[in-house]
């Protein structure tokens, strides 16, 4: 079986995602980094998937001719044979290529191309620029969406986003993802950058700006890296069950919905799951369908798993 020991001699990796799940649900965490409970994905995040790999494939040379007819929406983008071809042939494979989510990703794409896409006034213009924070405790590996030069001094980030709510006060005041890119531009380029949050289903006013942090602040924030950094890499289940989403007023809401049909967390019910591993017993992936392993050629070995869910939900829930 993957080994799931939470003792890491090793660095730790860390993510903004990673850490907004710790700190957002102990158990969330628990089941899914550790566990390796698979994540379920949703339409939301199946349409931006096929909105970024729109937006980066129009950054190249090669596929700008696209930009102005796409940016008409709907009908510009089926004038195009190529480009529609590979927006349906995503959205099938994530499962999102009904009437209702096309109609949505169209628009959101068309929301994307209408916000200074190609960043004018700038001198560079990199898609999908990645980026590598290490440090004695942990390491951060990732992407930013697209990131602007506009003089030796002057850059900018712009992140896009499927959410259905823009961020309020208190998430943009302290953004792991702003002060993460912040800090990875600060140390590859000496500066720090302006970050832009792009909203794709907010069509009339996409674009939230997220305050810039000072040198004192990013360096404050990795010192709370290294703290997240030190916690991770001994936690086990004891701490699964510090911080339930459940247990909080605020936070309740990650748990889903108590009405039938309605959205509710992947980690709140039990079930059956497997997990796919190599030759050398390192874990490679998880998924709720076994089929779905078999086609990984990375995948040597598969173990049938059973989740018994929520430890809170399992005490408190008499359907369970």
């Amino acid at each position: 079986m993957a080994q799931v020991n939470t003792i890491n001699k090793e660095k730790i990796k860390l993510s903004a995602s990673k850490i907004k799940t710790v700190e957002g649900c102990s158990w969330l965490y628990y089941s899914k980094y550790i566990l390796k409970f698979p994540d379920i994905s949703n339409s939301g995040a199946s349409r931006g998937t096929i909105c970024h790999l729109i937006f980066e494939l129009l950054l190249t040379d090669r596929h700008k001719k696209y930009f102005e007819d796409l940016c008409s929406g709907k009908a510009g983008i089926i004038k195009n044979p190529a480009i529609h071809r590979l927006i349906l042939k995503n959205a099938k494979k994530l499962k999102v290529d009904d009437e209702e989510n096309l109609d949505l990703i169209y628009m959101m794409i068309q929301t994307g191309l209408q916000s200074d896409f190609f960043c004018n006034g700038s001198l560079l213009v990199e898609a999908e620029s990645e980026f590598k924070l290490e440090e004695e405790d942990y390491i951060i590996n990732g992407f930013i969406d697209k990131l602007a030069k506009f003089n030796d001094t002057d850059y900018k980030i712009y992140d896009y986003k499927s959410s259905k709510a823009k961020f309020s006060k208190e998430e943009i005041d302290f953004n792991l993802q702003n002060l993460m890119y912040s800090l990875a531009v600060f140390k590859t380029k000496g500066h720090i950058p302006d970050v832009s949050f792009i909203f794709l289903k907010f069509k009339k006013q996409p674009i939230q700006e997220a305050p810039k942090p000072t040198e004192e602040q990013l360096e404050g924030f990795k010192a709370y890296l290294a703290y997240i950094a030190g916690y991770l890499s001994k936690f086990d289940e004891k701490n699964s069950v510090e911080n339930l989403a459940a247990n909080s007023p605020k936070k309740k809401w990650m748990c889903g919905s108590d009405v039938q049909g309605k959205w509710i967390c992947p980690s709140r019910l039990a079930a059956t799951y497997y997990i796919g591993t190599d030759i050398n017993d390192k874990f490679i992936k998880s998924s709720i369908k076994r089929e779905s392993l078999l086609d990984d050629p990375k995948v040597a070995l598969i173990e049938k798993t059973e989740y018994k869910g929520c430890p809170y939900w399992r005490k408190n829930d008499p359907t369970f």
